[in-house]
């Protein structure tokens, strides 16, 4: 029960965070066409999962930073790759 707690709670911020610029755009431009980009729904639900285990995992705090950082770069590299035109 805690565990699906935490992953959701856990992957809403990460949503929330990396959504952020376009909530602030279609607040001010209310007519602002679009929406999150896939990239800022897949790359959150992933880096929100992976922290859950971690922390499931009880590895220590720096250990889950670097972790999560090194993630975040791989998942980056990963869909500029497969987003060139």
């Amino acid at each position: 029960m805690l565990f699906g707690l935490q992953l959701i709670v856990n992957i809403l911020v990460f949503l929330f965070l990396f959504n952020l610029n376009w909530l602030f755009e279609k607040r001010k431009n209310p007519d602002y066409a679009g929406g999150p980009s896939p990239k800022s729904v897949f790359i959150p639900v992933i880096l929100g999962t992976v922290l859950t285990l971690l922390d499931v995992l009880r590895i220590q705090f720096l250990v889950q930073l670097a972790v999560l950082a090194l993630l975040a770069v791989v998942l980056y590299w990963v869909f500029s790759i497969f987003t060139r035109k």
